[in-house]
């Protein structure tokens, strides 16, 4: 394998991580929040903010790339 698909291997293993460890960190947030607050209008909205976030992040990732 020459170092070019080293490379490439190497990023795409990093971005597997990040995306791994970022659905963890949601699903937990998320988990936290549903556990924690009132079925409210509220709650809701953190919910799709959370989503959202995560949706940011993941562009951030395809268009920047990770550390």
């Amino acid at each position: 394998m020459n170092i070019e698909q080293e490379a490439k291997k190497y990023r795409q293993d990093v971005e597997k991580e990040f995306i791994k460890e970022l659905n963890t960190a949601f699903a937990e947030t998320e988990r936290y929040i549903l556990k924690s607050l009132h079925n409210s209008d509220e709650r809701e909205s953190s919910l799709r903010r959370l989503e959202e976030a995560k949706s940011w992040c993941v562009l951030c990732k395809d268009r920047h790339g990770v550390r």
